[in-house]
């Protein structure tokens, strides 16, 4: 007969701290769009910040992604 398999326990404290860990790899990279955004076009940051709308944010990072893979397929 065989042996019932061991599933150990996870402590809540490793569960929340690999949740809080998830999240902030999520978050980060909208973090530093948002930064990103301020610093180089404040009036895009300014219209989305009174308007609520972030479809300028949106334009403005398929912009920058779409030149960013333009450049590296220049490169290669």
């Amino acid at each position: 007969m065989d042996r019932p398999a061991y599933h150990p326990r996870r402590s809540p404290l490793l569960v929340a701290v690999s949740t809080a860990g998830a999240i902030a790899v999520g978050l980060a990279p909208a973090a530093a769009a948002g930064t990103w955004l301020l610093v180089t076009d404040p009036a895009v940051a300014a219209d989305v910040a009174v308007k609520g709308n972030l479809w300028p944010v949106a334009e403005a990072l398929v912009k920058i992604v779409g030149r960013a893979i333009a450049d590296v397929l220049v490169y290669l």
